[in-house]
């Protein structure tokens, strides 16, 4: 099972009035984004916030190469993962742009 760095099932949930721009918020703490990325596919099931809007915003963290590499990676793991956003051929597509010019050491091991 892949789950996502840095985020223990002990830790309490960040609770996000705005879960989506928080993502992206550098006033919000790694941890505190990853909680989010964890807590997405409830958010989804409830309605809370739309699949495809949460699919892009984790695309364009896990492209910003100026996002800590540990926000990227669990942007991947939300896509790729067990509980994944994306489907298969989704997710082929996605690394097959992605990984030809990432240079993030980080990056191309998870997706390896």
């Amino acid at each position: 099972m892949v789950g996502l760095s840095g985020c223990s099932s002990s830790q309490a949930a960040f609770e996000s009035d705005d879960p989506l721009n928080d993502l992206v918020n550098p006033q919000r703490t790694a941890r505190q984004r990853t909680s989010i990325m964890a807590q997405l596919p409830g958010l989804i099931e409830s309605g809370r916030v739309q699949r495809d809007a949460a699919i892009e915003r984790l695309k364009t963290i896990a492209w910003a190469r100026e996002m800590p590499s540990v926000l990227r990676e669990n942007a991947m793991i939300a896509l790729l993962g067990d509980q994944a956003l994306l489907g298969e051929a989704e997710a082929i597509a996605f690394l097959g742009t992605l990984l030809p010019t990432e240079n993030d050491g980080r990056v191309t091991a998870f997706a390896a």
